[in-house]
């Protein structure tokens, strides 16, 4: 199994900009959602030249329409990403912005390669909460199947598991799904929680959990930023064949990590 890799430099200096004693200090970690729950993003293309990427949002969450955009591989030419027109808001950070809220749908139009039956789509966004916290910029990687060129008949070949899996249906014993991406298998954020820590936390996809004793992290190139040992949740004993007997988080589907991060003395 890949260890958890530590948290990239960048991310962290970004964050350790954020750590100021706002409002967000009265704030439990209970009371941020995971970001894949606070805009749930999908995409689909209910035409060969169109695709629409959709962001359910969650009440007391926003998007900023700056933030948004959506490229898509060699395989698309696609063109400007059609947003709709957002909400004017007055941003303490950006200034003079757009925002959305309840649902964001987003067109983006191209025209596909010849026989090309999908599209990988890399989005980007970032969106904040109304308790005064913001996400970290989210990069996602979709791909997208396209309808069949007009013409184009549907012919599965084979049978058993191979048209099962073709139609939608469960495939059958012993037949298994080639394993997820690390980024989606195991998704991790981290968030500036108030002015003295940072909310580190893995939402590990269904059937996938987290070694506690596995997991470590290292803070680098934050000058006058260090770290404390890091408060991690109770774990369930857990034995096999990579491990033996260790601490994981498959009790729940959501393991949230919390690591403070203070400035030293002098």
């Amino acid at each position: 199994m890949t260890p958890i890799r530590t948290l990239p430099a960048l991310l962290l200096l970004f964050l350790a900009s954020l750590l100021a004693p706002a409002a967000s200090a009265a704030i439990t970690q209970d009371d941020l959602l995971p970001v894949d729950e606070a805009f749930v993003l999908t995409a689909t293309a209910p035409a060969r030249e169109r695709i629409e990427i959709r962001w359910k949002i969650t009440d007391g969450y926003y998007l900023y329409r700056h933030r948004t955009g959506v490229e898509a591989d060699a395989g698309f030419a696609a063109q400007p990403l059609q947003l709709p027109k957002g909400k004017a808001y007055r941003d303490e950070f950006f200034g003079d912005v757009e925002t959305y809220r309840g649902e964001l749908v987003a067109t983006l139009p191209g025209r596909p390669a010849p026989g090309t039956d999908s599209v990988s789509l890399k989005i980007k966004y970032q969106g904040c909460a109304d308790a005064g916290i913001c996400y970290p910029p989210q990069t996602r990687t979709l791909k997208v199947a396209l309808p069949p060129a007009a013409g184009d008949t549907f012919v599965p070949l084979g049978g058993g598991a191979l048209a099962g899996n073709l139609l939608g249906q469960k495939p059958q014993a012993g037949m298994d799904a080639l394993p997820l991406p690390e980024e989606q298998a195991f998704a991790f954020e981290a968030i500036a929680f108030n002015g003295n820590e940072l909310l580190l936390r893995f939402t590990p996809a269904r059937g996938y959990y987290v070694y506690r004793d596995r997991t470590s992290m290292a803070l680098e190139g934050a000058q006058g930023i260090s770290l404390q040992a890091p408060r991690w949740p109770k774990g369930k004993a857990h034995r096999d064949d990579i491990s033996a007997t260790s601490p994981s988080t498959s009790t729940r589907p959501k393991c949230r990590c919390r690591g403070s991060a203070t400035a030293p003395t002098r």
